[in-house]
């Protein structure tokens, strides 16, 4: 479980991180995006495979085992 708790945390950091970089635009639309380059999506690539990981090692250690 402490896997899957730093694998949230990571993200969140990962997360944190692409926010600061990117830059709030408004479109015609009067909607606000958030735009961000290549380079930070992928940086939010590996920290969110980490935490699929952790979530399926944490739910195959509580899951019953089958009979």
């Amino acid at each position: 479980m402490d896997k899957l708790i730093e694998a949230k945390l990571a993200m969140l950091k990962a997360y944190e991180t692409v926010l600061s970089r990117g830059k709030w635009v408004t479109w015609p639309d009067n909607n606000q995006y958030l735009v961000i380059t290549p380079a930070d999506f992928d940086l939010l690539r590996s920290p969110y495979d980490d935490l699929l990981d952790a979530g399926d090692e944490a739910e195959q250690a509580t899951a019953e085992p089958r009979v």
